[in-house]
């Protein structure tokens, strides 16, 4: 148990984790919108996300303290290989698609800079998430703008209910300069803020025409968002400042897989 714990601990700080829940969250774009696996593209940001993810994690030991652990040690040589995979497909994709990548690798490098903005960085972190998981990929495909306007806004509001639970479990670990959501609001009314965006997402549900031209697909697109949405609630709910660690970088972060694997199956039905 002692070790399996282990691997579980390695697995999630070397980021392996975090990159296969931003994986699963474009292939739902493709799936919801039945548009092909971009093999190069979705490669470049599993990889990518891992990379990006740990060197934002571990800045201040690599660069401002230089504590460099055999367990750091261990994670670095995971993400020579994220390193070593990111660069065999970004020289794959084509011209354009380098460029928006390139961009979001900038929007990710200069987060640190808004996380001084407490209240801002959660939005920031929906915002890069819903430029690389759904903006991105329909760029390579004919795709109404306005059908990829619904889609990022959906995909922003979900993210941002995704991350209040990790919001208000770093509210103990947060300096109370920073001003984060739970410093200015209360853990309770985050959690409300969380609500609310579901609601939006649902809202937006509404008015998006694609899920309806093929109604069996609609519907079991629809019966899944159901589930995922009733997961996040659950996670919202429960969550504490007090909550073991697992909860949200497991857990948590598992619900983008689930919504993929659910929507594989029922694909299969």
């Amino acid at each position: 148990m002692i070790n399996l714990r282990k691997y579980l601990d390695f697995y999630i700080q070397s980021s392996i984790h975090v990159g296969l829940a931003v994986f699963c969250l474009l292939y739902v774009t493709l799936l919801e919108l039945d548009l092909s696996l971009q093999i190069n593209f979705a490669s470049c940001l599993f990889f990518g996300t891992v990379l990006a993810y740990t060197v934002l994690k571990y800045w201040d030991f690599l660069v401002v303290k230089k504590q460099i652990t055999t367990y750091l040690k261990r994670i670095l040589l995971v993400n020579s290989f994220a390193l070593l995979g990111f660069v065999f497909f970004f020289l794959r994709l084509d011209y354009w698609q380098q460029w928006r990548i390139v961009l979001g690798g900038l929007l990710v490098l200069i987060y640190p800079y808004f996380r001084r903005f407490g209240a801002i960085k959660i939005f920031w972190v929906s915002l890069v998430i819903g430029y690389m998981t759904v903006y991105v990929p329909l760029q390579s495909v004919s795709f109404l703008p306005v059908n990829s306007a619904f889609a990022w806004s959906k995909r922003f509001c979900i993210a941002t209910a995704l991350m209040v639970p990790f919001e208000i479990y770093d509210y103990k670990y947060d300096k109370a300069t920073l001003k984060t959501l739970p410093h200015l609001i209360g853990v309770t009314r985050v959690k409300y803020l969380g609500y609310f965006f579901l609601i939006l997402f649902w809202c937006l549900n509404l008015f998006e025409k694609p899920f309806f031209w093929d109604l069996p697909d609609a519907i079991k697109i629809i019966g899944i968002q159901i589930c995922v949405s009733l997961l996040i609630i659950l996670s919202i709910y429960n969550i504490t400042i007090n909550r073991t660690k697992y909860f949200t970088t497991f857990w948590v972060e598992s619900i983008p897989i689930f919504w993929a694997l659910g929507l594989v199956f029922l694909k299969q039905i």
